[in-house]
């Protein structure tokens, strides 16, 4: 890797604060991945090499004050790694329980 994407990439995460101490390992190997390879930059999908840089864009109206999303035809599950593969617009949703509620007894 160029020195220069490795110094953006060790900026960028070193200026985040760490929400909890699980954040906060994230951050550490992050910082320590840069000067371990050279090869970040995904070649071949879905995942080679098998950790590589990943970039997410998100539009925000500044005058709303909120998100501004551009319809693609695919609608994300709700919660990332519940292994419920994206879909097309106008299938059904899967239902997703709530693990926080109370069971009733029956």
């Amino acid at each position: 890797m160029n020195a220069a994407t490795a110094a953006v990439i060790i900026e960028i995460v070193g200026g985040i604060v760490p929400f909890d101490e699980t954040e906060r390992e994230h951050i550490d190997q992050t910082l320590s991945w840069p000067a371990s390879t050279d090869d970040v930059l995904r070649r071949v999908k879905p995942d080679t090499p098998p950790r590589h840089l990943v970039s997410y864009v998100v539009l925000v109206d500044p005058d709303a004050r909120r998100t501004t999303p551009v319809p693609s035809g695919v609608s994300v599950p709700a919660a990332h790694g519940t292994g419920t593969p994206m879909q097309k617009r106008g299938a059904a949703t899967p239902e997703r329980s709530d693990p926080h509620a109370e069971q009733s007894a029956t």
